[in-house]
């Protein structure tokens, strides 16, 4: 522990003994709180705006009977926030639906012009296809959501192929007639879909707080979720890399928990209470 300065001595004390950790993520950034100044764990509670607060502050919120500042994680770790996050998926998605009004209008004018259609067929090929096939929900009321778009998504690049087969012998009428079908039935269902999904993104979150108190400062960090509690081990205690990025006091360093040995960063929250004291 020697390359690490400016540890409080509860902290180190905790670092060198068999004392529990609060593992929690925040993006893709694992990090581990000393369970000892945690009082609890809640959905993260709507914060009062507090003028001239640092960007990361959400506010102020009564925890346990006691008003305490709100701080987001997130922004405090330089990352995107899950409004951003949210409305990046959702402006994503808004796009790929217009991406498919836009694939069904080529095919439709494809026939009309006795054309070949160009286009991909593959339900895996298109923009979406790719997105849906790679994305991870972050909610399992999502994921289940999102299994829905299979069958619809597949029915209306499949109809693609339909219709090519008709125009190739000349059934021009059929092909007609099989376009004016999906929009009356496939699209429809994708396009539903796709604004039902929309919305439950931007409804999905499940942030959570975790409440500290540090010398009767209460501070709810708000994180993404609560994986866990585990010892550190003490001998793994290390330096940030030097492409971490943060200058930020609050971080002592990374370390390994002992069950998983996953490599998590270790918060000081008297460092980070004492950030926000005025505030409060």
């Amino acid at each position: 522990m020697d390359s690490i300065l400016a540890i409080h001595p509860a902290l180190t004390d905790a670092l060198a003994s068999d004392a529990l950790w609060v593992l929690v993520r925040v993006g893709d950034q694992h990090l581990a709180l000393p369970s000892g100044s945690i009082l609890e764990m809640v959905r993260a509670p709507a914060a009062h705006h507090v003028p001239h607060a640092p960007p990361c502050v959400r506010g102020i919120a009564s925890m346990r009977g006691q008003v305490g500042i709100v701080v987001d994680m997130r922004t405090r770790l330089g990352l995107q926030s899950v409004h951003a996050e949210q409305q990046a998926v959702v402006d994503l998605l808004r796009a790929r639906e217009q991406d498919h009004h836009d694939w069904v209008d080529d095919l439709e004018a494809s026939v009309r012009e006795r054309r070949d259609f160009t286009r991909t067929l593959d339900p895996h090929g298109c923009a979406f296809g790719k997105w849906y096939d790679a994305y991870k929900a972050p909610t399992l009321e999502l994921e289940w959501y999102l299994r829905q778009f299979a069958e619809p998504h597949a029915e209306v690049h499949a109809t693609g192929a339909t219709v090519a087969e008709h125009m190739r012998h000349g059934r021009h009428a059929a092909a007609v007639d099989t376009v004016a079908q999906m929009r009356a039935t496939s699209l429809p269902r994708l396009v539903s879909l796709f604004e039902g999904a929309r919305n439950l993104m931007l409804t999905s979150s499940r942030e959570i707080a975790v409440i500290s108190k540090v010398r009767d400062r209460s501070v709810g960090l708000v994180v993404d979720e609560v994986e866990g509690i585990d010892k550190l081990k003490p001998d793994t205690l290390a330096a940030l890399p030097l492409d971490f990025g943060s200058t930020d006091g609050a971080i002592v360093g990374t370390a390994r928990t002992q069950r998983e040995d996953t490599v998590v960063v270790v918060l000081d929250l008297e460092v980070l209470s004492q950030d926000y004291s005025a505030a409060a």
